[in-house]
């Protein structure tokens, strides 16, 4: 029989991001309102590369007009 892990915390990409958050689950959504989407640009790249080095799928969307922060990979 084969076993599955059960995957309890997930990496934000940033330390001392983990660190306050105490880690993402499985599940949640990460939001985030800013003014200007350089503001969140750095926890955004973060995030989807940390996932995508964890074998995890990301989906992004952007509801505010103008430059696109990530790019699909």
């Amino acid at each position: 029989m084969e076993t599955q892990s059960v995957i309890t915390h997930i990496k934000s990409g940033l330390s001392p991001l983990d660190r306050l958050l105490q880690g993402l689950r499985p599940g949640d959504n990460v939001v985030w309102q800013a003014d200007y989407p350089e503001d969140y640009a750095y926890f955004a790249r973060a995030l989807v590369e940390q996932a995508a080095k964890d074998g995890f799928e990301c989906l992004y969307f952007n509801f505010a007009p103008g430059k696109t922060i990530l790019e699909p990979q």
